[in-house]
């Protein structure tokens, strides 16, 4: 018997093509051997090219979620930003309707003055609405102001005596502006001066002086925080944590303090002030008449003998005139 290693390999003969059989080529051992092997490799490359898209993938998702991540913390510091821009538009927003407040209320008063020839006395800031006498002064007749019913703290703007609306007596925060009047001056053809006194700070604050003590009346909001003012239902705000300076405008008594005028303004001070001395309230109208004209009404007062019988009509045309001198 021959052996094996000396017999010849057999060959694979193709297959002969036949009626509806097409001729297959043969397929040798070798041949096999390389389809299998190709196989192999073929599948080592495709789970290698699978994994590297499936990495590719997980990186550009990782990418996406920093670059999320990026975006959103830009965002959250522009919203941050614009919040507080937007806030302090607000603010500079009410602060600039105060001031417009305040100067509608100061010529509401100048003009009452120049019609009554006296100013008036303070509403009450504690009463609600339906009350009889709220915003009214009290009293609206001439002749001293009733502390009794209305307190040092409780004086504000008198917008129904003033024929102003309830708001243009209210600052940009929706609270009252405190109104406070030299007592001589709601006496109808009062020449006294003003008396009330008026400070850049507390006098306990070094460097701080006395602005005026001739005020006629006094006209403030008590700012951004409000302390010691009136809302619009009757109640007062706390005074906790008011500065010395705020302190003087929530006590309900002179001096008070005007950091503004000076330029000083301290973190604890936002309150918002105007003050008139008497013979400013005549000139803002115009209405203050010369040194001889007040010679002459001076001369018919005391002539007539005003002051013992002041309903004549030379009398009562020299008290108005009088009042309107500086």
């Amino acid at each position: 018997m021959a052996d094996p290693e000396e017999m010849p390999a057999a060959r694979e003969e193709p297959c002969a093509a036949g009626p509806g059989r097409p001729a297959v080529p043969a397929v040798g051992m070798e041949g096999a051997g390389r389809t299998e092997r190709a196989g192999r490799t073929g599948g080592v490359a495709g789970g290698r090219s699978r994994a590297l898209r499936h990495d590719r993938a997980r990186g550009a998702a990782g990418f996406t979620l920093i670059e999320m991540a990026i975006v959103m913390a830009i965002m959250g510091v522009l919203t941050v930003g614009g919040i507080g821009l937007l806030g302090g538009r607000v603010e500079a927003g009410r602060e600039k309707l105060t001031a417009t407040r305040l100067d509608g209320a100061l010529e509401a008063l100048i003009a009452y003055y120049v019609w009554q020839g006296r100013l008036p006395c303070p509403a009450d800031g504690s009463l609600a609405v339906g009350d009889a006498a709220y915003g009214r002064a009290r009293p609206e007749t001439a002749g001293p102001c009733d502390t009794t019913a209305v307190t040092g703290i409780e004086r504000i703007v008198p917008w129904r005596t003033l024929g102003l609306s309830e708001a243009e007596a209210s600052d940009g925060w929706g609270r009252r502006l405190s109104y406070h009047v030299s007592p001589a001056l709601t006496a109808t053809g009062s020449v006294a001066p003003g008396s009330l006194v008026v400070r850049d700070g507390a006098a306990a604050t070094a460097g701080t002086a006395e602005l005026t003590d001739r005020a006629a009346l006094v006209l403030f909001s008590h700012g951004a925080n409000g302390r010691g003012g009136w809302t619009t239902a009757g109640a007062r705000l706390p005074v906790t944590g008011a500065s010395v300076h705020e302190q003087m405008n929530t006590d309900g008594a002179a001096p008070f303090a005007d950091r503004r005028t000076t330029g000083i303004l301290d973190a604890a001070f936002d309150d918002m002030l105007v003050w008139r001395e008497r013979p400013q309230l005549a000139r803002a109208t115009g209405a203050a008449f010369n040194g001889g004209t007040c010679t002459a009404a001076d001369g018919v007062w005391s002539g007539e003998g005003c002051a013992a019988t002041p309903s004549t009509d030379a009398c009562i045309v020299a008290a108005a005139v009088r009042a309107r001198c500086g």
